[in-house]
């Protein structure tokens, strides 16, 4: 999880924020 932090920092917030919500949904309907 720390790192993900750090991804979070590094990288703007808005588009790491549309690719998680993009691979959550992928994750979810792959399950």
């Amino acid at each position: 999880m720390e790192e993900d932090l750090v991804a979070a920092e590094a990288v703007p917030a808005a588009p790491l924020d549309a690719n998680a919500q993009q691979e959550g949904e992928e994750l979810r309907q792959g399950q």
